[in-house]
């Protein structure tokens, strides 16, 4: 009761003093007639209706006259009156329609200075009572783009991380605050103060790694968000001279040694994703990079999550895992490449056998989850090699597809289990083969998903600009990075070069062609080219056409008979004729992919018997571009032969395909009588015979003295005819 007389008194005095500001003459009238109630001029205590009556009646020009004025009354301090603008404008800020207003987000630099302490000599009661209607201010331009611009352009984001820092009144609304930014802003949110985020990392790793209550794992949450927002997705080597990576690493360590609770644990596995996807695995062996005891803990423990999240669960139980499954998913595979990478450790018979089985263990059960949501799903046809029709021309949206991919675990296991295949060829590979239908089935139903996102794509870059992201929403977030957006992920992407290997065995090779494999990847190929031409610094499409040269070269190679008279490899030798001499030699590895197929499509398909599919003019054009790259690989001065410095650096990845494009090359020159003048003309054959006759020593390996020798005996084989 007592509380009700209280509110009614209160709402009294606060109508009596609109009446008052409605009426007044003057400034004076004015702020006398607010002066009356600044205490229950709080916004959380003022109905909307009032709030709005407050701003018809006194707007904001009288505000402004408010803070740059100066000249107080003799019985107030000098803060008076920036003090109840201050309140006047935390009114304000809960409406939506004024936070956008000029003079709203013009005053961003005067709350920034009160909350950095500008105004402590007020008192402590007025200084506190300043800094939180500050603090509301910001908050509510937080919620809108435009202020969320000013509050990173004009020096909010390191005003409230020094606050934080420094442990200044209104450390926990500094921090929500820029929590608050990141989540929406993500790394933009540090574009003008990059030395700011510093700051807040390193004193909240360091509280994280001094504190040993129960709140340390609060602060570890709250790290968790923090770094979701800050971290983009490129990769960086993880950087010891920051403290907040010392730290982090510190705490990690420490808490993968102890015994944790199921939360504590997830918490601990996903700050160690986020920190692996950024910057490798290599972070985890700390400064000195030898914590190998650490790096083993950290992927046995992401192994064994894996396993009690799959292994003998529901499909909705373990979509309720997906965050934390996702981060050891992350884990997992980070492992696999920097296994394959060649990075040199210390690791004994017994710990390489450890990690070896932990994974092995680990993708079994991923294995045997993906199988039971193809038998849930009603897509068990697809186990055991049982046929199974691919709609690629017009790839279908099929209803057992989208109700799989429902559940971003799904398509996260095939990205890991793609990672898995590109590496490990022996392990698991029966299971594996087992559900390849299965796997083709999703990324067949993934490519027109991803087509149909990406041509809307403009009208989806901008974010709603009056919603945020709650801490909560980055938390279950929290771990996904990895696996991206769950309806656009590149299934196929993850699981062609497992189909390179798989490819080249008989077994699993019968049964991909029988599943409609090459059709499919045709159509993946023809969309990544587009990617690609559109954007040829997207190394994922470069790496994905590479890798499906390769499924395509050993079809070639291990079915001439399929090949010849399929229709499907006329359309791949056509796209390879037409799209060879448009890369740019610097692509070395790619054009060397697409060369050695057209080469080996050419000396298939018989390109002279068929004039009407593939044009002279397409061929010639090929041949002649293929005659310039295998020519521009080398140099010859002072009688040797050496590999020009721009092919240096992936000589590695390109040696063998010149080998072999060198040898196929030879074999169309015998098959195609008009090549062989073509040749002549470009006055490569009288370079290499220059180059033979001139070799000293050991300025040319016999291997390459062959590859050479080859060329010129095929060119002076009689019966010839020129075109």
């Amino acid at each position: 009761m007592t509380n009700v007389l209280k509110e009614t008194n209160q709402e009294a005095l606060v109508s009596k003093c609109l009446n008052a500001i409605e009426q007044a003459e003057s400034d004076n009238d004015l702020f006398a007639a607010l002066f009356l109630v600044t205490k229950v001029l709080r916004a959380e205590k003022l109905e909307a209706d009032i709030r709005k009556r407050l701003y018809d009646a006194i707007g904001f020009d009288f505000i402004n006259r408010l803070l740059i004025t100066d000249d107080v009354p003799e019985e107030c301090d000098e803060y008076t009156y920036k003090a109840l603008a201050l309140t006047l404008l935390a009114c304000y800020a809960t409406e939506q329609d004024l936070l956008s207003n000029v003079s709203m987000l013009g005053n961003v630099p005067f709350f920034n200075k009160v909350i950095g302490g500008a105004f402590s000599t007020a008192g402590k009661d007025e200084s506190e009572i300043m800094i939180h209607e500050a603090y509301q201010c910001l908050m509510g331009l937080a919620s809108i783009r435009e202020g969320r611009d000013q509050l990173i352009e004009k020096g909010t984001v390191g005003t409230i991380c020094r606050a934080f820092s420094e442990n200044l009144y209104g450390e926990e609304m500094a921090l929500q605050l820029v929590l608050s930014l990141v989540c929406v802003c993500g790394p933009a949110t540090w574009q003008n103060d990059s030395k700011s985020q510093d700051i807040l990392l390193n004193k909240l790793s360091g509280d994280l790694l001094s504190d040993k209550t129960h709140k340390k794992f609060e602060l570890l949450e709250v790290t968790v968000v923090l770094l979701l927002g800050t971290f983009d997705r490129s990769h960086a080597e993880p950087d010891f001279s920051k403290p907040w990576m010392k730290n982090l690493h510190s705490t990690v360590s420490e808490l993968l040694q102890s015994k944790l609770g199921q939360e504590q644990r997830e918490s601990v596995l996903k700050l160690a994703s986020l920190l692996t996807e950024h910057t490798g695995l290599a972070w985890i062996l700390g400064p000195a990079g030898n914590a190998i005891r650490h790096l083993l803990l950290l992927v046995n423990l992401a192994g064994i999550e894996v396993r009690m999240n799959l292994e003998d669960r529901s499909l909705s139980q373990v979509e309720s895992s997906a965050s934390l499954l996702c981060s050891c998913y992350s884990i997992l595979e980070s492992a696999i490449q920097y296994m394959v990478e060649g990075v040199s450790l210390p690791l004994s018979m017994q710990q390489i056998g450890q990690l070896h089985s932990t994974m092995h263990s680990a993708l079994a059960a991923v294995i045997g989850y993906l199988e039971l949501v193809a038998r849930e799903t009603g897509m068990g046809s697809c186990l055991g090699g049982a046929r199974m029709e691919l709609e690629i021309t017009e790839l279908r949206e099929e209803a057992e597809i989208e109700r799989c991919k429902n559940a971003l675990v799904v398509q996260a296991s095939v990205r890991l289990l793609g990672a898995w295949m590109a590496e490990e060829t022996v392990a698991l590979r029966a299971d594996v083969v087992n559900l390849l239908p299965f796997l083709l089935h999703l990324g067949a139903g993934n490519i027109s998903k991803i087509v149909a996102k990406e041509t809307e794509s403009e009208r989806n870059t901008s974010q709603d600009e009056n919603i945020q992201l709650t801490q909560q929403d980055m938390q279950v977030e929290s771990g996904m990075q990895a696996c991206a957006d769950s309806e656009t992920i590149d299934l196929l992407r993850f699981l062609v070069p497992g189909l390179c290997h798989l490819v080249a065995e008989e077994g699993p090779r019968k049964l991909l062609l029988e599943q409609g494999a090459p059709l499919l990847l045709m159509r993946f190929m023809r969309h990544h080219w587009k990617r690609w031409i559109a954007d040829p610094a997207d190394t994922n499409s470069q790496t994905t056409l590479i890798s499906i040269c390769g499924f395509f070269q050993n079809i070639v190679v291990t079915e001439p008979e399929l090949v010849a008279g399929d229709e499907l490899f006329t359309e791949l030798l056509q796209f390879a004729l037409s799209t060879f001499h448009t890369v740019d030699v610097k692509d070395v590895v790619l054009v060397g992919n697409i060369l050695v197929l057209g080469l080996l499509l050419v000396k298939n398909k018989s390109i002279d018997s068929s004039p009407n599919q593939v044009t002279a003019e397409a061929s010639s054009k090929f041949f002649l571009a293929a005659v310039s790259f295998l020519r521009s690989v080398h140099t010859f001065k002072n009688g040797r032969l050496a590999v020009k410095p721009a092919f240096q650096k992936h000589w590695e990845d390109c040696e063998e395909l010149w080998f072999l494009a060198m040898q196929v090359l030879g074999a169309c020159i015998s098959q195609l009588p008009w090549l062989p003048q073509r040749l002549r003309l470009t006055g490569w054959p009288a370079w290499i015979q220059t180059m033979v006759k001139n070799v000293k020593g050991t300025g040319i390996t016999d291997e390459e003295m062959a590859a050479f020798a080859s060329i010129l005996e095929t060119l002076e084989e009689p019966k010839r005819q020129v075109l």
